[in-house]
């Protein structure tokens, strides 16, 4: 299976191949992260931040791919069947929890193993990403997929999880 990842850092195709990906998607070029209220014509994830109205009102515009969210993000059942019903995914920004200050790291780890179950659940599609914003946040696909398992995402789960980009890009 070709793994993929998003990044907002300018990095060639020999890194992608040394991290263990088919390609590094660059956040901006191939895909733009909007709030909820700003949906333009190109493909999107929407912010999970702002009102629930227009977020559930961006999931449903036929430009956006999902919804982008921090892995220890409250997310309302709402948005998660409306995802479902819509077919759109979840979109995890994985990087976040290499940045969690320490003290933190274990309620995030905990939100987001309870997110991820809540997903698969409602039957949303779960995607991720690391959005590194620097060659030091950059984690290979191997770091990404143990991080899912540990989550609770079963391999060829989490391979998924990281290969869907491939599908929708």
């Amino acid at each position: 299976m070709r793994l993929y990842d998003i990044v907002n850092v300018e990095v060639d195709d020999n890194t992608a191949k040394l991290l263990g990906y088919a390609k590094l998607f660059k956040l901006g070029r191939d895909l733009k992260i909007a709030e909820a209220g700003r949906i333009g014509n190109f493909k999107q994830l929407v912010a999970y931040s702002g009102p629930l109205g227009n977020v559930l009102k961006g999931i449903r515009s036929p430009y956006v791919l999902g919804v982008e969210a921090k892995p220890d993000a409250r997310i309302e059942e709402k948005v998660l069947s409306e995802l479902g019903e819509n077919g759109k995914l979840l979109a995890l920004d994985l990087g976040y929890l290499t940045i969690v200050p320490r003290e933190k790291l274990p309620s995030a780890l905990n939100a987001s193993s309870w997110l991820i179950k809540r997903a698969k659940h409602a039957k949303v599609g779960i995607a991720v990403a690391t959005f590194a914003s620097s060659a030091e946040n950059l984690l290979s696909s191997m770091q990404v997929v143990c991080i899912l398992m540990l989550l609770g995402l079963k391999q060829d789960e989490a391979k998924r999880a990281l290969g869907v980009w491939g599908d929708v890009l």
